[in-house]
């Protein structure tokens, strides 16, 4: 989840609560997901993130929120006048616990089918290995257990969804190695999962380098009018364009960020330098994961000249 800089996160999220729910098109509802990470006892991190649904022939998620969210999307579709035993596929932009963590519950209770790109596949398959991977606080209480995938979707690939509604893949890796966008090109909508950061936000990477390249080729593609991420509410119109840029130019802003703190504390180790960085960002040091530090790392790879981080 991502909010704008300067705005209560509080706030946002008394929101989204009371605003869960829209429907993007007739065909595509957006449905709001809160939780929180616990950090230490008696703090935790609040998040969101969007799933989407896609309605046909039959019924279809763009992932699926963390553990216990299927009874929120079963209601859902209830009260919009459609059976939970319709879902015919949950298309996975990427194996993080608040994609996958209701996955299990509603591929057991609906017998559809998961499909995922490859390197998102083992992580998905077996959480333990995500779990010693990369590790988030409560883990256990995000993710509902394994689940096989069914079915690999790679760059340029298109998936039949919903019974009737085409949607083609693109691969967009940098926040996870395998992270997929999907663009429904009969409405002019783009699913782009978590591939585009905020500016203001945590940022979050496993490879910086791919993470630029992949707001590029999102850049490129033509014919976008709504664009779904599952950091944000959905973006209509006129808006998209900018909204994707910002992302361009936020990452090239934490690139001379993290620049400027090495030219600053060049023997600074690793901790220390996690914590330089997020004074300039303005992100209390509390509110973010244990797994920043590698974001961080992954931004200062692509620096020419770079000194070793310590520790």
């Amino acid at each position: 989840m991502n909010t704008h800089a300067g705005v209560s996160r509080g706030i946002i999220l008394f929101f989204l609560v009371k605003h869960s729910s829209m429907k993007v098109s007739p065909g595509i509802h957006a449905l709001c997901i809160p939780f929180s990470i616990p950090l230490v006892p008696g703090r935790s991190l609040e998040r969101f993130t969007y799933v989407y649904l896609l309605y046909g022939e039959g019924v279809s998620l763009i992932d699926t929120g963390v553990a216990g969210s299927e009874t929120r999307i079963f209601r859902y579709l209830e009260e919009t006048g459609r059976d939970p035993r319709e879902i015919s596929e949950i298309v996975l932009t990427h194996s993080h616990p608040d994609h996958i963590g209701a996955c299990r519950a509603i591929r057991n209770a609906t017998g559809c089918i998961v499909a995922a790109h490859p390197q998102e596949r083992e992580w998905i398959e077996n959480v333990e290995v995500q779990k010693a991977e990369r590790p988030v606080p409560g883990f256990d209480t995000l993710v509902g257990g394994s689940v096989q995938v069914n079915q690999d979707l790679s760059d340029g690939d298109h998936i039949l969804v919903a019974g009737n509604r085409t949607l083609s893949v693109f691969h967009t890796p940098g926040h996870s190695p395998g992270s997929i966008s999907l663009f429904a090109p009969d409405e002019g909508v783009l699913f782009s999962g978590d591939a585009l950061p905020v500016p203001g936000e945590i940022p979050l990477f496993s490879d910086f380098s791919f993470a630029c390249s992949s707001v590029r080729k999102l850049q490129q593609i033509e014919g976008i009018e709504t664009l779904c991420s599952s950091w944000e509410t959905p973006i209509s119109r006129g808006n998209v364009r900018g909204r994707i840029r910002e992302s361009r130019e936020y990452l090239s802003l934490l690139r001379r960020m993290v620049r400027s703190v090495g030219e600053e504390h060049p023997e600074a180790g690793n901790e220390e330098f996690c914590r330089e960085f997020l004074t300039i960002l303005r992100i209390p040091e509390q509110g973010v994961p244990p797994f920043f530090c590698r974001s961080v790392q992954s931004i200062r790879r692509t620096l020419p000249g770079r000194r070793p981080l310590k520790g």
